[in-house]
């Protein structure tokens, strides 16, 4: 009220390509193509700021734009001294037009109010605007519109919210109950494989993960430097800060390269090794495959470090593409050992 600044706060999870390129340095060729491509610096800190009503001291909880929709960033940011007794949402969607994509947004944000028991106020340029309370109901909604359309007037909303203390089990527990429920999806698949007879061959995983990892360790040994830690720290996700663009860069590229490599090769190995199995314990044609077995062990290498060692916040991305690059590669390595094993029982019968 009197134009005093009470905090600062920078955007923490830029939108990729919108706001920023990774590896900018090495990509600014893309500049190009696209002009409007754009690199710019985000926060690494959370902030509250300090807000006194009727004499007591209160703190606002700032997320700008898509951190709404990011769970373990909205625990990072109750993680504090002073937690935030009301969350302030400002976005621009305007990109994303008269589309569903705003009223998505505001569905994936109400969780955010709902896991630690405050209200959210969002405020968003081209819609959608809206007043959450603590239990996840909206109120005072507005419209969203295309700012290449039709000119609307500017709506104003002006609502008195609660300032909370917060509480919610997610903010200690986090996603343990998620965790729970894949374990005993996981189970339930074991149960259901062993009673088909086709039992899931944990051996086989197991050796197979470890042989990723060994081929992960050899390529970060082999090279200059100190790629060794910048190599797990792509791979984990784990203080990438503390390393350079360029080596960060190269130790990606070769993490992609060599894990894809890895991941074809495994591929046609399992896949072998399961129809020849297949072929001594019965007669019957070739039938079934080790896609499960191969599937298990990539994610023992992109996606687990991740969760046990790394963050799994705004880099979901890059653990996806990872995770599809390799198993795409692993997938024709499947479906070549495949071939060689549908040969071989060709070449025997004849």
């Amino acid at each position: 009220r009197k134009g005093q600044i009470s905090g600062v706060f920078d955007k923490n999870f830029l939108l990729i390509f919108g706001e920023y390129v990774p590896f900018w340095n090495h990509l600014s060729w893309l500049k190009d193509w696209i002009p409007n491509l754009s690199s710019t610096e985000q926060g690494t800190s959370t902030t509250t700021f300090p807000f006194d009503f009727q004499g007591k001291p209160y703190f606002l909880g700032p997320m700008i734009c898509y951190e709404d929709i990011i769970p373990a960033f909205g625990r990072r940011l109750f993680d504090s001294k002073t937690p935030p007794n009301l969350l302030i949402n400002i976005t621009n969607d305007a990109w994303f037009g008269k589309t569903e994509e705003p009223y998505e947004h505001l569905g994936l944000s109400i969780f955010r109010s709902i896991e630690h028991r405050v209200d959210m106020v969002r405020a968003t340029n081209t819609g959608v605007s809206a007043y959450i309370d603590a239990t996840g109901r909206v109120y005072h909604q507005t419209p969203s519109f295309d700012p290449k359309g039709t000119a609307i007037p500017a709506i104003y909303r002006l609502e008195e919210v609660a300032l909370l203390t917060p509480g919610g089990f997610y903010q200690t527990l986090g996603d343990a109950f998620a965790i729970v429920c894949l374990c005993i999806v996981v189970l339930c698949t074991v149960l259901v494989r062993h009673r088909l007879r086709t039992p899931v061959r944990f051996l086989h995983i197991l050796a197979s993960a470890l042989a990723l990892h060994a081929v992960v360790f050899l390529a970060s040994l082999l090279s200059p430097g100190t790629f060794f830690a910048a190599m797990y720290a792509a791979l984990f996700h784990r203080q990438e800060s503390t390393f350079s663009e360029s080596s960060l860069f190269q130790a990606t590229c070769l993490l992609f390269v060599c894990l894809s490599i890895a991941g074809f090769l495994l591929g046609m190995i399992l896949e072998i090794i399961h129809q020849r199995r297949l072929l001594l314990e019965s007669s019957h044609p070739i039938q079934g495959n080790a896609r499960l077995e191969i599937f298990s062990s990539l994610l023992c290498v992109t996606v687990l470090p991740v969760c046990l060692f790394g963050r799994m916040e705004g880099n979901t991305g890059s653990v996806v593409s990872l995770t599809l690059v390799c198993s795409l590669f692993a997938i024709v390595g499947e479906w070549i050992g495949l071939l060689i094993t549908k040969s071989k029982r060709n070449q025997k019968s004849r």
